[in-house]
């Protein structure tokens, strides 16, 4: 089970540093945008982005660090 546990850990961390454009141990939602949802140009498409950033920015400083997605990622299960 815990070997299960770190293996997890791993992907969310690569997951993370693919995201991680300017290898600085953040992601900002221009990063997520670049790199994950290039077609979101509507308004609905960005707003939903950007519900999705916030509920991953757990102190709400406009960034997501690793902590905090693995957190999240936790939380949801």
């Amino acid at each position: 089970m815990a070997a299960a546990q770190g293996e997890q850990l791993n992907e969310l961390r690569d997951i993370f540093a693919r995201f991680d454009m300017d290898s600085d141990g953040s992601l900002i939602i221009l990063e997520l945008r670049r790199s994950y949802l290039p077609s979101v140009s509507s308004p609905r498409g960005t707003r939903q982005l950007l519900e999705v950033f916030r509920s991953f920015d757990c102190d709400g400083n406009g960034y997501i660090t690793a902590v905090e997605l693995v957190g999240t990622m936790a939380k949801m299960g």
